[in-house]
């Protein structure tokens, strides 16, 4: 981009299990993936990164 700010990408995966016990707070009904993607911007003078990901979430159900 310019001698100051680089760029790169991300790429991710996301995998949320739900453990069927809502009262203890560690189920919501449903496993979930949820991939994301984006670019990194770094600042080579300052080392600020920014990284702004867009995430989709998607329900599946499948034994764990």
């Amino acid at each position: 981009m310019s001698d100051t700010w680089s760029k790169k990408s991300a790429l991710g995966l996301e995998w949320i299990l739900d453990f069927v016990d809502p009262d203890e707070g560690i189920g919501i009904g449903t496993d979930q993936i949820a991939p994301f993607g984006g670019f990194a911007f770094a600042n080579t003078n300052t080392g600020l990164t920014l990284i702004p990901l867009v995430q989709h979430f998607a329900s599946h159900n499948a034994s764990t």
